[in-house]
């Protein structure tokens, strides 16, 4: 099947990265924290180029990991992310593009799952709700002495190649840090009503934000690109970073 240079023109229509980028190397980048901080009412967004990245674990990175032409298409076409050229990792041109608008040197990204798992493995376990975190930070049931899954840190995902945080540093220290913690995602991710937590299967990142992380279940089969955002929130994602650089450009 032959490729369409098309399908390489991977800076997306959308969010303009040309424009998003020109300015990012006058002055030290912020982290995400920091900005909100100093400027309150400023928001933080994801760009498109980030919302087309899609990752499902557990695999190695060259099929973990695709990248949709519309993220808000589940029949959108989609290329791998790494590929292998001579032998050499080869990563997919929007690799490079920053993750948010503006850019920052770092942002944390929590799972969601790790948020809610323990609440939820504490009433699927039929614990009483008389419980306490030991030292570890495990739930633990007073009664009957049964402990919950240790939910990790949130993870700080920090700028390498460039002043800011690009599609590369998130894909590769997301899927390094699921990698690493999967046997505990699998535990806390609630798959249906039993009384107990059933080991999921392939879990795919449904995100719509650059610092949360939400898995789906994917079925044995099932194309990864099938979790598409809508078209009317690509929209408006567009529709707010278009309003910020004008704000920005308008500023003196």
């Amino acid at each position: 099947m032959s490729t369409k240079a098309s399908d390489y023109n991977l800076i997306s229509h959308l969010s303009s990265p040309e424009t998003m980028q020109s300015n990012i190397t006058q002055s030290p980048l912020l982290s995400v924290e920091e900005l909100e901080t100093r400027t309150p009412r400023m928001s933080v967004l994801p760009t498109v180029a980030l919302l087309r990245v899609r990752l499902t674990i557990p695999g190695p990175l060259d099929s973990a990991v695709v990248v949709v032409d519309e993220p808000h298409d589940p029949k959108s076409p989609f290329l791998p992310y790494q590929t292998l050229r001579i032998g050499i990792p080869v990563k997919h041109p929007i690799s490079e593009e920053p993750v948010t608008y503006p850019a920052v040197s770092s942002l944390t990204t929590s799972v969601h799952e790790f948020d809610t798992g323990p609440t939820i493995w504490r009433y699927t376990q039929l614990i009483d709700l008389e419980s306490e975190d030991d030292e570890e930070g495990r739930m633990v049931c007073i009664d009957c002495g049964a402990k919950g899954p240790l939910v990790p840190e949130p993870l700080t995902v920090k700028a390498t190649s460039r002043p800011y945080v690009t599609v590369d540093d998130w894909t590769s220290q997301v899927y390094d840090y699921l990698m690493m913690h999967e046997g505990t995602i699998h535990k806390v991710t609630y798959t249906d009503n039993d009384n107990d937590f059933p080991e999921a299967g392939n879990l795919e990142i449904c995100k719509v934000d650059y610092g949360s992380i939400e898995l789906h279940e994917v079925k044995e089969g099932e194309a990864v690109r099938n979790n598409g955002l809508t078209a009317d929130y690509v929209a408006k994602i567009k529709r707010l970073v278009d309003e910020a650089r004008q704000n920005s450009e308008a500023t003196p």
